[in-house]
Parts: C-alpha cells; structure tokens; sequence
C-alpha cells in the first residue's frame, strides 16, 4: 500500500512540472510576440 505521503509528494512533484510547463509555454507565447 503506498502511504499518503508518498502521493503527497507525487502530487506536489506533479504540480511544479504542471507550473513548469506553463511558464514555459508563456514565455515562449511572449518571445514569439516580442520578435
């Protein structure tokens, strides 16, 4: 059984990638619109 911990961190492991990703793609949305 995996603890609650565990997919704590997972989720908040999951979240900074989702925050990643998106600050990614709106610097590049603003890099394309600055050019």
């Amino acid at each position: 059984m995996v603890s609650p911990r565990h997919i704590a961190s997972n989720r908040h492991q999951f979240t900074l990638a989702q925050q990643n990703m998106e600050h990614n793609l709106i610097n590049r949305h603003s890099v394309a619109a600055i050019i």
